[in-house]
């Protein structure tokens, strides 16, 4: 499992163990970097996140999930997917620069019930919409989840380190991808 956030080595990244209410947390301390104005004018600042381990992984804690009703969940960036609330779910995989092969399956419930959840315990519709890394030529990802009530959430995530919870959704994502057992759609 990887902490570290892909940082230059001269920014310092802390971690210090604690308890909440019997639960073993981090504080994570480390200074992010943020595009001013939209602008490559990048400003630094410490931050501190409280993070636990969740779903296999660190995400930042909360004490208040949310309880989303979620339609449908999509993540493109060269390859796509795409999820319905019932677990009916679309893969369109890039193969040539101009040619892409669409495959359907269904998601196992176990693996949607764990999706939808962590959706709702990092309370997606707080989060930024845009999230960026200072480098280029790094992965990016579009997320979108509609939920029932017509709200969407999108978010632009260049670099795929926008939080620690979005990291574990797009981990959760490209692994339904790889272990899904996808049939060829019918034309």
């Amino acid at each position: 499992m990887k902490l570290s956030r892909g940082l230059d080595d001269e920014d310092c990244q802390l971690f210090k163990p604690f308890n909440i209410n019997g639960k073993q947390m981090l504080l994570y301390y480390t200074n992010r970097v943020r595009l001013v104005n939209g602008k490559f004018n990048f400003e630094k600042r410490g931050q501190i996140d409280t993070l636990v381990y969740l779903y296999s992984d660190f995400v930042e804690y909360n004490s208040k999930p949310a309880n989303y009703v979620i339609k449908s969940i999509a993540m493109n960036g060269v390859d796509s997917i795409k999820i319905s609330a019932d677990g009916k779910a679309v893969y369109k995989k890039r193969t040539t620069h101009s040619n892409t092969d669409i495959f359907s399956s269904t998601i196992p419930s176990d693996v949607l019930t764990e999706i939808k959840s962590e959706i709702n315990y990092i309370d997606i519709k707080k989060l930024r919409d845009n999230y960026q890394v200072i480098w280029s030529d790094d992965t990016e990802k579009f997320l979108r989840v509609e939920f029932a009530d017509g709200s969407v959430k999108s978010i632009y995530d260049y670099g795929m380190i926008g939080t620690f919870g979005l990291t574990r959704l797009y981990k959760m994502l490209i692994d339904i991808k790889k272990s899904t057992n996808w049939i060829p759609a019918k034309n």
